[in-house]
């Protein structure tokens, strides 16, 4: 086990409708992976090695789609040609400390208009 990680945890299935990229920095990409279910929207922030560090829910799809639009997130629909980065793959795992806390939901790295 390396310094300043613990072990990893799987997620319950989560079967993502939509996948979301922003490019953070060469080859440091947030992923966003909405799921809708019931009368709301849950999206969880990955890291390109499928590690959870983020969640939010959203009212709406459209209030997710709004919020990861207005914060620089691409939607990925597979007719992108020129889109050639690999999407992560479940099983997406809770257990990484590269941030000191939430990025997202905390407001801090978070636009709402």
């Amino acid at each position: 086990m390396s310094i300043g990680r613990k072990k990893k945890s799987a997620l319950a299935p989560f079967h993502a409708s939509q996948y979301w990229v922003r490019t953070i920095d060469c080859l440091i990409n947030n992923w966003a992976l909405a799921q809708k279910a019931y009368d709301q929207t849950t999206v969880l922030f990955i890291n390109d090695r499928s590690e959870v560090f983020d969640r939010m829910q959203f009212q709406s799809e459209q209030e997710a789609n709004e919020g990861l639009e207005m914060n620089g997130f691409r939607r990925i629909d597979g007719t992108d040609d020129s889109f050639f980065l690999d999407i992560p793959h479940p099983p997406y795992a809770d257990g990484v400390f590269h941030m000191p806390g939430p990025v997202y939901s905390s407001g801090e790295y978070w636009r709402t208009r």
